[in-house]
């Protein structure tokens, strides 16, 4: 009897002590734990993250230039009114009238053209030549006249005899029908078409 009653008082009293000790342990831990904490902007605003914005792109249309088409002199091949004694410039396919002597001529075509080239430092060893056809008609009747024109030659009127081998005049129902020139003269690389050609004739009657 006398034994439960010492050992009472001393095990409450252990009890208590380790509870002291419990509880000092745990406002131990408890104070050492640390706090996270946000940090603040100088205003105390919390910082917001900024996402960037991309650029707008703005699409741009681009229209392909049109080239610049070059625009080329149409040559007329109406007939043109002509009389004797006056030099008269045809294209290819165009009539001059000589309505005083009922008298028309027409430039039909160039058949050759091999006259040496205009330019500086072209040199040929022959002038070359070019030859047309002219169809002259008078009435019911008409016939092809052929003509051959000495190169590097702007005028036959100015020039003298010439070998066989050109025949500038031809006689046709009593006039005289002489190529004066023919135009253009080659160029060094070019050469005319047939819708550049332009045939000077000179129409008389001895």
């Amino acid at each position: 009897m006398s034994q439960r009653v010492m050992g009472s008082p001393f095990r409450y009293a252990l009890v208590w002590t380790v509870a002291v000790i419990v509880v000092a342990l745990l406002s131990a831990c408890g104070a050492a734990a640390p706090t996270a904490t946000t940090p603040a902007t100088p205003t105390g605003v919390p910082t917001t993250a900024t996402v960037p914005t991309s650029p707008t792109t703005i699409p741009v249309t681009r229209t392909a230039a049109t080239p610049a088409t070059a625009t080329r002199t149409i040559a007329t091949t109406a007939p043109v009114e002509a009389s004797l004694g006056n030099r008269i410039g045809l294209r290819v396919g165009q009539t001059a009238t000589f309505a005083a002597e009922g008298l028309t001529l027409r430039f039909t075509a160039v058949s050759n053209d091999s006259r040496c080239p205009k330019g500086p430092g072209i040199a040929c060893a022959t002038a070359g030549s070019a030859s047309i056809t002219v169809e002259a008609s008078q009435g019911q009747g008409s016939n092809a006249l052929f003509f051959t024109i000495p190169g590097l030659t702007d005028d036959t009127t100015r020039i003298g005899n010439l070998p066989n081998s050109y025949l500038i005049v031809n006689p046709y129902a009593g006039y005289r029908i002489q190529l004066v020139s023919l135009e253009p003269q080659p160029t060094f690389p070019a050469t005319p078409g047939p819708k550049d050609y332009v045939a000077t004739l000179l129409v008389t009657k001895p």
